[in-house]
């Protein structure tokens, strides 16, 4: 056999080549080559992050602002509230002793007014009794009992009772004035107790009337 039967036969290195010319009618299709990506998008990226975060840290800030300032508010519509009724108090409480104190004023003018006027007494009567007693026939007497009242703003002087009884119509049996006190104050009393004798038959009316001078 032919020992070089198997082998390759490699081409001369001085040996030509054919030469294949393009096609002119054939396109050539580029391949687009992908572009590096640009290191701004980076930091555009980690802004945009940055922004968002502190946006919510400034949401959070705001919402606890609004929290505190919602507890300071109540805080302060309590004091104004607590010092409203406070002050309310104090007011009506100086009313209070201002219209108590009034009458007082009024009652001491009037006492001063008194004071420096003469003024005029005035003398009443209060459950006065009558009493015809005939214990003794011979010797009887007509009692009179009660209370009398200067309820006018000046003194009376010569306080005196008109004692009158009689037993018929024109027939008078007691007829005199008896003084019970030489003066007596304003809003003063004083108990009255008069005996006025008569003789003969009972009485069958009387009546007292009160007399004073300034």
């Amino acid at each position: 056999m032919d020992p070089n039967r198997h082998k390759h036969h490699l081409p001369n290195k001085n040996q030509n080549l054919p030469t294949i010319k393009p096609n002119k009618n054939t396109k050539t299709t580029k391949t687009p080559i992908p572009k590096k990506q640009h290191p701004t998008n980076n930091k555009q990226r980690q802004h945009a992050i940055a922004t968002n975060v502190l946006f919510l840290k400034n949401t959070n800030e705001s919402l606890e602002a609004i929290r505190l300032n919602g507890k300071k508010i109540s805080r302060r519509l309590f004091i104004i509230i607590a010092i409203g009724v406070i002050t309310l108090s104090i007011v009506t409480g100086a009313l209070s002793a201002y219209y108590q104190a009034k009458p007082n004023n009024n009652q001491n003018n009037n006492n001063q007014n008194n004071n420096q006027n003469p003024g005029t007494p005035k003398l009443e009567s209060n459950n006065l009794q009558y009493n015809d007693n005939r214990t003794n026939p011979e010797a009887p007497f007509l009692e009179l009992t009660g209370t009398v009242t200067n309820t006018g703003n000046a003194k009376a002087l010569n306080c005196t009772i008109h004692l009158t009884a009689s037993r018929n119509s024109d027939q008078t049996v007691i007829d005199t004035r008896i003084v019970f006190t030489e003066a007596l104050d304003p809003g003063a009393s004083v108990n009255i107790n008069i005996k006025a004798p008569y003789t003969g038959e009972e009485l069958q009316a009387y009546n007292a009337v009160l007399e004073w001078t300034n």
